[in-house]
């Protein structure tokens, strides 16, 4: 019943069943006022199904916020990488435009031009 329980997820049980318990006790202290809860006593399988229910929804928002993380990073990362692969090819361009080999003119350029 308490496997992967944290305490978060007692404070959160037994806020909900009704019982006041302080942030500052221990894993064990809080196991053992939920033990001896009147809720608990009354039905121990409502109590043991709210907990593996609380402690698979911390699970699935921790997973969601991993998710949200690893997707934020990529998202930032391909975002700089387009950014530099535009600034790449920017560079490759004008280093391009320089190496254009400047026309020379020969003797017979202004022949034509004079001949008109």
């Amino acid at each position: 019943m308490f496997k992967n329980v944290t305490k978060v997820d007692l404070l959160a049980v037994l806020h909900e069943i009704g019982e006041t318990a302080s942030e500052n006790l221990k894993v064990v202290e809080l196991r053992d006022i939920l033990l001896k809860s009147r809720e608990y006593a009354k039905d121990k399988d409502f109590i043991a199904d709210f907990l593996a229910t609380t402690v698979a929804q911390r699970k699935e928002e921790e997973e969601l916020n991993r998710l949200r993380l690893t997707q934020q990073i990529e998202s930032n990362n391909t975002t700089h990488s387009v950014e530099n692969i535009q600034s790449l090819d920017k560079l490759l361009k004008a280093v391009q435009t320089l190496w254009i080999p400047v026309p020379k003119k020969d003797e017979t350029w202004n022949l034509f031009f004079d001949s008109i």
